[in-house]
């Protein structure tokens, strides 16, 4: 049976992230370019940002899943 640790603190610390700049396109590694490009491609687009619904149904799409669409 695992043992509970009932020492448990009154406050909680919570630690501050450490938020970097993001590097130059010389410092980044060729991952960090290619989602850099991914962000300006898709900046550039005229395409509204996705709902949560239409998020979900996309993902179900691709997955090959049976995606309901109401009709």
């Amino acid at each position: 049976m695992p043992q509970i640790n009932r020492e448990i603190p009154e406050k909680f610390i919570v630690r501050q992230a450490k938020l970097t700049p993001i590097p130059p396109p010389d410092e980044r590694t060729r991952l960090g370019r290619t989602l850099m490009d991914l962000v300006a491609e898709i900046d550039a687009s005229d395409d509204p940002p996705m709902s949560e619904e239409d998020l979900e149904r996309e993902l179900q799409m691709r997955r090959g899943g049976f995606v309901y669409d109401g009709r």
